[in-house]
């Protein structure tokens, strides 16, 4: 993954994958599913949940392709998960993804609060 030059994010995507692509995946997935949390914090980025797990925050998990995705097969990783918690950029991307990720977590199967 290869970030733009600072100053250039609005001439583009902030981020681009290198050249040859990578599938994306749930970041800290499969140590949510290795956890005992019933809790856990869905953040826009890497960056994002690195940071709230130095500060002690819910379980966080990414996508690493950002807020843009969030795939239905990932709901496995929530089966032991009571609460999420959705924190998501302050942008207009943000707000469209929050109700997205919203809806994807609301039809599977956990019983989670929101």
């Amino acid at each position: 993954k290869l970030r733009c030059w600072p100053g250039e994010e609005d001439s583009g995507p902030k981020y681009k994958n290198y050249p040859g692509g990578n599938e994306s995946d749930l970041y800290g997935g499969q140590e949510l599913l290795d956890s005992k949390s019933e809790e856990v914090l869905i953040t826009e980025g890497e960056f994002d949940r690195l940071i709230a797990r130095q500060n002690s925050l819910p379980f966080p998990v990414s996508s690493t392709a950002g807020a843009g995705t969030f795939k239905q097969d990932w709901l496995k990783y929530f089966a032991k998960v009571r609460k999420v918690y959705i924190s998501l950029d302050n942008d207009l991307q943000g707000e469209k993804r929050y109700a997205e990720n919203y809806r994807i977590i609301l039809s599977g199967e956990a019983r989670c609060d929101y």
